[in-house]
């Protein structure tokens, strides 16, 4: 992806330099995503965490990737809630080097608000979640199509977490080199998304 801006930057090291996140929505999140709250506590902080905390960090983000109820995933501006329809915005940061990663909720890759209304409300309002539903829904409530799924995310975070400073360009083949057997489709063609986006926002700011 050689353009103009190719001498000013490494394009494949990602520098990680902590979560922003408000205090508030720490509280918020205790009792809605305690592997989130945690994590964030120990994110935010990433500048002064000792070695053992830093380590601490990705077990932490082992947890959110499996927790249940909802996902944080990549935020882009216009997205609207899968439950009520209002607008979503980011409700925390990821800060590197090279620019920012907003993240908000979805269930099952739709935006949703990290209430408990609107979380506890999604089943309802979105009975139908096949493919082919999830994807209209997706056209209907975002304008980014192009991001990957909030899980993907998640499982990306949790390596930059874990080997700082860290090989964007690289993270795709460690992944294919820990699956010897191969991965299907679906799961190549998010990891290229995930690259492809990442790679947009924090070198070119897009």
């Amino acid at each position: 992806m050689a353009d103009e801006h190719d001498h000013d930057h490494d394009h494949g090291t990602l520098h990680f330099l902590g979560a922003e996140v408000h205090d508030e929505t720490l509280e918020m999140l205790r009792p809605l995503h305690p592997a989130l709250a945690e994590n964030l506590a120990l994110t935010r902080a990433w500048a002064t965490l000792s070695e053992e905390d830093r380590k601490r960090a990705p077990e932490t983000q082992r947890k959110v990737e499996h927790f249940e109820g909802w996902t944080p995933g990549y935020h882009s501006p216009g997205d609207r809630c899968a439950t009520c329809g209002g607008m979503v915005g980011p409700l925390y940061v990821d800060r590197f080097q090279e620019g920012t990663l907003a993240y908000a909720p979805f269930i099952s890759n739709l935006p949703v608000h990290p209430t408990q209304a609107c979380l506890d409300g999604f089943r309802k309002a979105r009975p139908d979640l096949s493919p082919r539903a999830v994807d209209l829904a997706r056209r209907q409530l975002t304008k980014d199509l192009a991001r990957p799924s909030a899980g993907m995310s998640q499982f990306f975070r949790h390596d930059v977490l874990l080997h700082p400073p860290f090989g964007l360009e690289d993270w795709g083949n460690s992944v294919l080199e820990a699956n010897p057997k191969g991965l299907d489709k679906p799961t190549l063609k998010d990891m290229q998304r995930l690259v492809e986006w990442v790679h947009a926002r924090l070198f070119h700011g897009h």
